[in-house]
């Protein structure tokens, strides 16, 4: 991930403790502790060098979706993970 030095990445099966680089904001989709026991297990990350904000509405799922605004420089794009089964 630093080889590639993205401002925003979105990623699955990841967790809490894992971090593309220093200077990262995060949201993630819900825990999920029937699929994905350990605490800090996620689906979904969003992972951005600008602000990032979780959207309510649609609204994260635990089974591994998640939408947020990003505040990058030239606007507030809307940026969805998810993990498609």
């Amino acid at each position: 991930m630093t080889a590639v030095n993205a401002d925003v990445w979105v990623v699955t099966e990841t967790f809490v403790d894992r971090v593309p680089g220093e200077g990262f904001d995060v949201v993630f989709s819900p825990p999920h502790p029937d699929r994905r026991p350990n605490p800090d297990a996620r689906w979904t990350a969003i992972w951005s060098r600008w602000p990032v904000t979780a959207l309510a509405d649609p609204a994260p799922h635990r089974r591994g979706s998640i939408a947020a605004i990003v505040s990058v420089p030239m606007g507030r794009p809307i940026v969805y993970g998810t993990v498609i089964a």
